[in-house]
């Protein structure tokens, strides 16, 4: 899954992708609204119709991505903004969530820089997909904060 957590991004431009549970589910991407703690929906994306399996034949994920997500609107406040007064004060950093609708999984997972190198370490060492993806989670699962560049 990109981006990884605590990541440096562009807030006019994110591009996202992972894997989801089902054929051609829509992600919703959402952000968090410092102002008012609600996420709110910015984009989605959906996943393709093919599956790919990672873990010997266990389970089949469907690859899904969406480029240059523009996350920068200061009324959405996710990154907050001095000139609008609503919003808390300039914040280096944005708090996303990738939510697959009508999946059984609340919300995706997401992994720290290091994350897709364990996950893959552990599916060569035999674990299935949820097991690899839980031990490899960022502890901020399922939350993921990114880094504003300036």
């Amino acid at each position: 899954m990109t981006p990884s957590s605590h990541y440096a991004v562009d807030p006019a431009a994110i591009d996202f992708s992972g894997y989801a549970e089902n054929a051609s589910a829509t992600i919703r991407i959402e952000g968090l609204n410092k102002r008012t703690g609600e996420w709110l929906l910015i984009d989605t994306a959906t996943a393709s119709a093919s599956s790919t399996t990672l873990d010997s034949g266990q389970t089949e994920l469907y690859f899904w991505s969406i480029d240059d997500v523009d996350t920068s609107s200061t009324h959405d406040c996710i990154w907050g903004d001095p000139a609008w007064p609503a919003c808390p004060l300039l914040s280096g950093t944005g708090q996303f969530r990738l939510v697959e609708v009508g999946s059984s999984l609340s919300s995706l997972t997401t992994f720290e820089w290091d994350g897709t190198v364990c996950v893959f370490d552990a599916l060569v060492a035999g674990r299935d997909w949820v097991t690899a993806g839980s031990g490899c989670e960022s502890s901020e699962t399922p939350v993921l904060t990114l880094l504003r560049l300036y």
